[in-house]
Parts: structure tokens; sequence; C-alpha cells
């Protein structure tokens, strides 16, 4: 059986032009780069918009990865996340790329992990109108600005409360 990798990836589009994931849009030129690329094209997403970093720029990058471990019994889901290298930057998506890859787009997601590139599709998903879906797992630097711009907002039952 074919492991499934399921990654949150930024302006990614389905050939139907249905959600974008805002998070991780740059992938290293590494073997869990390239496998990323591969199995998301598998599915038929469009993985045009996503950056591949360059051996010689990043010296050493590698891709983010995160897995999602699910107890049915207990009703509750843990993530790993380990972040990649080098991290994106809102200078790394220039504004024609953003342009054409909101396009058709419906909705917009983050978990806002990558706050000032979250921010900056956020404002401009926001401005064209497009539902943008924040999942705020826990209180993060910035995250009160995206929460502003947010359509609907997934959390856990605990986040909403006072620590």
């Amino acid at each position: 059986m074919r492991a499934k990798f399921k990654v949150k990836m930024s302006i990614l589009s389905t050939p139907s032009g249905s959600a974008i994931p805002i998070d991780a849009i740059v992938v290293a030129d590494d073997s869990q780069g390239k496998r990323i690329l591969n199995e998301l094209e598998a599915d038929g997403i469009d993985t045009s918009f996503i950056v591949v970093s360059q051996p010689q720029v990043s010296k050493g990058g590698y891709s983010t990865i995160s897995f999602v471990i699910v107890d049915s019994q207990m009703k509750t889901r843990t993530s790993i996340y380990t972040p990649g290298y080098p991290h994106m930057v809102a200078d790394d998506l220039p504004d024609s790329s953003l342009s054409s890859a909101l396009d058709g787009a419906r909705p917009v997601y983050t978990d806002g992990v990558l706050q000032e590139v979250a921010l900056v599709v956020s404002q401009e998903a926001h401005q064209r109108s497009i539902p943008i879906v924040i999942n705020a797992e826990r209180h993060i630097e910035g995250l009160d600005k995206l929460l502003h711009l947010a359509t609907y907002i997934v959390c856990s039952t605990k986040f909403p409360q006072a620590s």
C-alpha cells in the first residue's frame, strides 16, 4: 500500500480550482521535497506555484514534514511537525504569482505557522472576497491579525479558553 503524504502547502489548486491551503510552499531540493511534489502531482494538484529551493541557495535545506496521528477511540489527533529550511518569507512570493495563484481559489487555508506569508496571502484573499479558513491550533504570535481576516476559524475545544 502506497503511503500518502498530506502536507499543508500554500498556493495550490486542484483542477477544479478548489481550496488553496497556505503554509509551506517552499520544498527543498531533497528526496522528501521530490516525493511531496510527485504525490501532489499524482493527486492532480497543480504544483506550479511551489518554490523549490536550490541546494546552492539553501545549503543543506530540507522539506517540511507533518504527520497527523488520529485516535478514533479517544477522538483526538496529534500533529508532529518538522519545519523545513529555509523558511518561506513574504518576499519569496511575487505579487504576480500570488495574484495568479488566487485566481479561482475558494477557500484559502492557513494555520498561521509562517505568519508573515499567511498574512500577505490572507490580506489579498480578503480583498478578493475569497473565504479564509484559519486553523487556530494554539495561540502564536501574529494570530490575532489573521483571525480578523478569517471567514471560518477551526480550533480545539480548549483554544478559546483562557489559559
